[in-house]
This record gives structure tokens, sequence and C-alpha cells, in this order.
């Protein structure tokens, strides 16, 4: 685990035990981030000595060349592949930068204000940036600007890509916004709270945006459209951040009233729900007696293929138990991530080993074709010789 400090440093800890690991990774003022590189072999920081730095993982000792900006660095972090860094600064620059050697990449990506935040999309392909008014896409090679700013009515505090790559959700002054990440066109409604939204992300399968605003409250919205979704989770104080858990089902906030807290937002399924005990019963290859016995189920693929049948015209995507369960029955390997994603396994695959995340897909997808080893070259008619 990193952290980073108001104390003008950045430091490894054991995420098991809590003791300190390393040297202690110093700036000369206060670290505002620090991140692992894909692989977790290195740290970047990001400092308001108006620098960004590099740091080995193990031993917290310097890596490279500081990456040097005329004001706060406010963000920095490496891309998927993990070759290529970027960093958002109060010069009015974001800036890419070799990951090994800390050298800058590219031009600079200028804006008319201060730039609050930085991310890359999840193929690596390009960078969107906040800066007072506007967020803004940029080629992540070249550092050019693609398309025209998104432009707000208030000021743009962070902006995020879907996980897919498809849209982007903008922290505001007191709102959140959705864009299509292709056109830079505006997606459906506003987010609205009462204060400054200090953190919007999407759900792992991309559904819905969790934002978490200085007005005490965390709120759930659909991501197609900005409505609002559950009940409104609140704290006593401003809440900083609000983050799903890898499986969207729960989120976890962090707050000025001292306190962190996970949430349960697993989506409510509605529709025919006898199904899904069917399918329950079905797996488990038993089923409860009128008396509450557990009893043998007699024909278990029979009952499992019987609900195929019921749910084979079933709506994908919608949190309806017909929906859950034509999901779950379908082919592991081809269906989507989850129930309610439009993100298919293998695009998954594909882009985590895109990212370097290669040993992680082969844990969670053990056997996946796309995983098996690629078979040796047969020897040529003259080796035989």
């Amino acid at each position: 685990m990193v952290t980073a400090s108001a104390d003008n440093s950045a430091r490894l800890w054991d995420a098991k035990t809590g003791k300190s690991l390393g040297h202690t990774m110093l700036h000369n003022n206060i670290v505002g981030s620090a991140r692992f590189s894909p692989d977790g072999t290195r740290v970047v920081t990001a400092s308001d000595d108006e620098t960004a730095r590099l740091w080995d993982a193990m031993t917290g000792t310097p890596l490279g060349a500081s990456m040097m900006h005329e004001g706060s660095v406010r963000s920095a972090q490496f891309s998927p592949d993990g070759t290529r860094v970027v960093s958002a600064s109060w010069d009015k620059t974001a800036r890419l930068w070799d990951a090994q050697t800390g050298k800058p990449l590219g031009e600079a990506m200028t804006h008319q204000g201060p730039v609050s935040s930085a991310q890359f999309s999840p193929d690596g392909t390009r960078v969107v940036t906040a800066s007072e008014k506007s967020a803004r896409l940029w080629d992540a090679k070249t550092g050019k600007a693609l398309g025209e700013p998104m432009t707000h009515q208030e000021g743009v505090l962070s902006a995020q890509f879907s996980l897919d790559g498809t849209r982007l959700v903008t922290a505001l002054e007191r709102s959140a916004r959705l864009w299509d990440a292709i056109t830079g066109h505006p997606l459906g409604d506003a987010m609205k709270h009462q204060n400054f939204v200090l953190s919007a992300e999407f759900s792992p399968d991309g559904t819905r945006v969790v934002t978490a605003s200085y007005d005490h409250t965390i709120r759930l919205w659909d991501a197609k459209n900005g409505k609002p979704m559950g009940v409104v989770m609140t704290h006593q104080g401003g809440v900083f951040s609000a983050q799903f858990s890898l499986d969207g089902t729960r989120v976890v906030t962090a707050s000025e009233d001292h306190t962190a807290r996970l949430w349960d937002v697993s989506p409510v399924v509605s529709g025919n729900r006898l199904l899904l005990a069917a399918l329950a019963e079905a797996v488990a290859g038993n089923k409860l007696s009128e008396l509450g016995a557990i009893e043998p189920l007699g024909d278990q693929i029979e009952q499992l293929n019987k609900l195929r049948r019921q749910t084979a015209n079933a709506p994908l995507g919608e949190p309806i138990a017909e929906s859950f369960i034509r999901w779950f029955l379908s082919d592991p390997w081809t269906r989507t991530v989850s129930p309610l994603s439009s993100l298919t396994v293998p695009d998954y695959i594909q882009q985590q080993i895109a990212a370097g995340r290669r040993d992680q897909m082969e844990q969670e997808f053990s056997g996946h074709p796309l995983l098996r080893p690629a078979p040796a070259p047969k020897p040529s008619e003259s080796s035989k010789h």
C-alpha cells in the first residue's frame, strides 16, 4: 500500500501488518497523490514542490529524473501499459513523460487555467484533462488536442473514463455530468448536489456512477441518462471520495467526519424472483421440501435447461431476474463481465493484458482461450535432417 501526505512524503506499507516498508519518499512540499504502476514495481508521486517523481516500489528509492512543472502538480498516474506517466499542474499544463527515465514526451497539453486532473483512457490512446470550466481529450502519444473542449457552466474538478472508454464523467462544483468520449457531446441529465462534487466514478460494469460531495452525501446515478438511483447515503461532514468495490456491490467512502464507511449498493432485482429460487436449487442439485428438509432435486440438468428455455428471450443488461438467469447460464468465456455490463469477458481480458495485468487475468479466468500459451512452432523440414 502507498500513502501520500501533507508532511512532504509518500510511504510504502505492508497491507497485512501495517508496517512501514523501504525508504520514505521525500518531496519538498505536500505530496497530493501517489500511485503504483500497473505491474506494481514503481510508484509515481505528485507534489506541490512542482514535481512528479518516480520511485522503486520495493525500496522507496528514486528512479529517473524529476518531472518538472512550473506550478503545483495536482496528479500523476501511469498509462495502462506502464510505459508513460501523465501529470496535471497548476501551471496550466498536463504533460506526458517516459515512465522509465522521467523525460518529457510529446507536446505540453496547454489550457487557459490550472489543470486539476489528467487520466489515460483504458486502452492508453487518449488522455482526458479537467481545467476550470472545461474537460478536453488529447492524443496520448503526441499530446495534441482531439476535438473541441467539453464546456461546462461550473468549474470542473476531475474527469474520468468508463472502463470501456466510451463515456466520461466530470465532477463539478455542484453537479456531475456524463459525456460521449468519442464525440464529446453531453449525455443525459446533470447529476446535481448542493455543494462541491469531490469525486465521480463509474461502477466496474459501467452501468452506474457514484458521486461524493461536500454536501455530506453520496449518490448513485444511472450511467446512461444521469437519473438518480437508490437511496442517498449520508455522512456528518463533507465526503471526499467514493469508490466501488471490484464486483460493484459495495461503495467505500471517506469523509471529514473522521470516518470511512462501506455501503451495500447491490442492484435491486425485479421480475419473476421465484425463478431465482429455482436457479439456486438447480445449481445446488437440492431443494427444500414442504417440511423444510433438504431433498435431492431429481433431474438437475433438465431443470437448468428448463430455465434456459424460460429466459432465452429475456433482455440482457436489465436488473430483472430473467436477465440475470440468462446471463448466468450463458457461456462464461464470451458473456459480459457482469449481468448489467456491456463489456464482454474477451474484451476485458484483452484490455487488461494490454495494461500489463496478464498474471491477474490468468488467476481470474484460468483456462480462457485468450490466456492459453501459444503453441510451439513446428520444426521445419530442414531441421528434421
